[in-house]
């Protein structure tokens, strides 16, 4: 009936045994006959390939663990740069790693397991269902706080440009009004001049 090694390939994702694609081949190959039909077939194959080329594309390069500083305060600022840059790259290898896992160890129909599985796989997928139920969440607070950091940070934004944008509008309205003004004249600037001693001292005729 197929449900024996249907269980057989569950537990083995559970405990990070074989790949989820490897048991899912398994089992379709165990409880279906192969289809004669060449159109079935190529439709099989059609749909199997985003599977493969997603398990390539899981694949990381592998990131050595960072060296140990022989003596951190000794250490000259170029090599605690280094030492810093090593750690960074390893710790997103290891985040990296645990996501690939992640999603290839997870079940894809967790109700179906849940109502289906034995007493001994049953009490792990509700903890499993939970961890990534948590984890979920956390992800979705995590996602909340970044979009409410950008919006604010657009908003700045918006308001420099349009601070901006009125600088420019004045200031080009100011040259326009510059040129449009005709030159003085020599009589003008000296009734300008004579305008300015009468402010400073006043009118010594009227006096």
């Amino acid at each position: 009936d197929g449900k024996p090694d249907f269980w057989e390939a569950a537990k083995a994702r559970l405990m990070g045994g074989a790949a989820e694609g490897e048991a899912s081949a398994s089992v379709g190959a165990e409880s279906k006959p192969q289809s004669t039909n060449p159109a079935v077939n190529a439709s099989v194959s059609d749909n199997a390939a985003p599977s493969d080329s997603q398990a390539e594309v899981s694949v990381l390069d592998e990131v050595s663990p960072p060296k140990p500083l022989e003596n951190e305060n000794t250490a000259s600022k170029e090599e605690l740069i280094t030492a810093i840059d090593e750690r960074d790259r390893f710790i997103a290898y290891v985040i990296s790693r645990v996501r690939v896992a992640e999603q290839q160890s997870h079940p894809r129909d967790w109700n179906d397991l849940a109502e289906n599985s034995p007493e001994e796989l049953h009490t792990a997928l509700m903890k499993a269902k939970s961890a990534m139920e948590k984890h979920l969440r956390e992800s979705e607070v995590a996602n909340s706080l970044e979009r409410a950091s950008l919006a604010r940070e657009r908003s700045k934004l918006a308001q420099i440009k349009q601070q901006l944008e009125k600088h420019i509008l004045s200031m080009s309205k100011a040259q326009q009004l510059a040129e449009a003004k005709p030159p003085e004249t020599k009589e003008d600037q000296q009734q300008l001049s004579n305008s300015r001693w009468f402010r400073m001292f006043g009118n010594p005729k009227g006096e």
